[in-house]
């Protein structure tokens, strides 16, 4: 990973963990880096079941103080120092913890995965292939839709349009190509291509 490490800030920013400035420094990265926009997206993707009915909601100022009052009672400035040991250890142990298994899913995670951004001449177009399952997930930034195809000895055979998943054993020598012809094409004209190279 970079110092900038784009993988665990595309995991807070869909996870909405940022703090306000920055979140809105990430979200102008996300305007302008397609690549970091994949990882945000493929996070998104990946929590939407997570969080579908939980509508989100920003918590008054001052919550966390109350819930520290309900919790331990109104501080006593005039108290002496802390004895026993405490809750902040147990709560920084806690998000300590989460931290390290979410760094090791992310370490693993770009480990096995492989992202590919691709100028059309229409927009750009994303791809991220895992190279463990072999599937596929596409994102475009163009204005017209663009379709992932298959190429084969006669020819090319329709797989699907930008953003869907594509779960298929992508063996080494396979050919995806893009183009901005649907699957009733019978000669699509193919903006851009990409040969796999994974061993098998």
């Amino acid at each position: 990973m970079t110092s900038d490490q784009p993988l665990p800030l595309a995991a807070e920013l869909a996870m909405g963990l940022l703090q306000e400035d920055e979140a809105h420094k990430a979200e102008r990265r996300r305007a302008t880096d397609p690549a970091f926009d994949a990882e945000v997206w493929w996070w998104e993707e990946r929590l939407a079941g997570c969080f579908a009915n939980l509508p989100p909601q920003k918590a008054p100022k001052g919550t966390y103080d109350k819930i520290e009052a309900r919790l331990f009672g109104a501080p006593d400035t005039a108290k002496a120092p802390d004895k026993g040991f405490g809750w902040k250890p147990v709560v920084g142990g806690i998000i300590g913890v989460k931290a390290t298994l979410l760094a090791a899913f992310l370490i693993t995670r770009a480990l096995n995965t492989e992202t590919h951004v691709y100028d059309t001449g229409i927009g750009q177009m994303t791809l991220r292939w895992n190279t463990q399952s072999g599937s596929i997930r596409s994102q475009s930034a163009a204005q017209t839709t663009l379709h992932i195809w298959i190429k084969t000895p006669t020819g090319y055979s329709y797989l699907g349009n930008a953003g869907q998943k594509l779960s298929l054993p992508f063996a080494s020598g396979t050919v995806l190509a893009l183009s901005a012809d649907g699957p009733l094409s019978k000669a699509p004209k193919m903006l851009a291509e990409h040969h796999f190279t994974r061993e098998d």
